[in-house]
């Protein structure tokens, strides 16, 4: 028994009697967003707000414990 690589698929082939291990996915590594310091941590803290927000919204009335 062997673990396969994350992202992959295994198929066996009857009539050769061989095994093919191919990924279906890699990660990419480039940078997505070309943003200072200053901007990106003002964009996370704007998300965590936003995230908080979101999960105060209720159908009943909420109170601190």
């Amino acid at each position: 028994m062997y673990k396969l690589p994350p992202a992959s698929t295994l198929v066996y082939n009857v009539e050769k009697n061989s095994l093919d291990i191919s990924s279906y996915w890699q990660p990419e590594f480039e940078p997505k967003l070309h943003l200072s310091i200053s901007e990106a941590e003002e964009a996370l803290l704007e998300e965590l707000r936003r995230a908080v927000r979101q999960r105060l919204i209720s159908d009943v009335p909420l109170g601190p414990f």
